[in-house]
């Protein structure tokens, strides 16, 4: 295996674990938030959603399965020679993965901030949270949207429409929950996609 695949695969198995942790990652285990909180409907909404989630016949039950696909693909099954890296189709898949990461990145420190200031659960302001309720989802679906144009592959492709499948549904959750809990719920802010 050539230096380039090798790097290739090393990303490929790494970003997941790098630019993929989710909010809930970053809890301790065994979280649960206090039963007369607000965050707590939503918790009980989450849960059910992921209940239903775990009986769909589209579930990949084995997370390492992403990563191994992805990387086999890019390191040995896949074509990319140098000139790849000024293909438009990797410099748009780069560019639309570098703007899913900032943007779920920075949807995150939001929620975290608005954590720390233990206040209760609010409506995010600012940012992406004006126009959707969760600009995090819609972040990774573009990382990797992003990916899947990058190495234009089946492997690729199959992953953005898992992530897809497993996020937009949370998102409509997540959007019908905000909506019942705050009457004040901004009208024109959507789901997942702004527009």
């Amino acid at each position: 295996m050539n230096r380039r695949r090798f790097v290739a695969a090393a990303c490929a198995c790494g970003v997941s674990s790098v630019f993929g942790e989710s909010l809930d990652a970053r809890m301790n285990p065994g979280f649960r938030p206090d039963p007369a909180s607000d965050e707590n409907g939503l918790w009980d909404t989450f849960g059910k959603e992921e209940k239903n989630l775990k009986r769909s016949r589209f579930l990949i039950r084995d997370p390492e399965l992403n990563a191994y696909v992805n990387a086999r693909w890019v390191s040995q099954f896949g074509h990319y020679p140098a000139a790849w890296l000024a293909d438009p189709r990797f410099l748009c898949g780069a560019a639309l993965f570098v703007a899913g990461v900032v943007i779920n990145v920075t949807a995150d420190n939001t929620l975290l901030r608005l954590r720390r200031e233990n206040r209760g659960y609010q409506i995010p302001r600012g940012g992406l949270y004006e126009r959707v309720s969760c600009p995090n989802y819609l972040g990774e679906i573009l990382e990797w949207t992003g990916w899947a144009v990058a190495t234009w592959s089946l492997a690729g492709l199959a992953f953005a429409l898992y992530t897809i499948a497993n996020l937009a549904p949370r998102a409509r959750a997540h959007h019908r929950w905000y909506r019942a809990r705050f009457p004040e719920y901004p009208s024109r802010r959507r789901a997942l996609i702004p527009f």
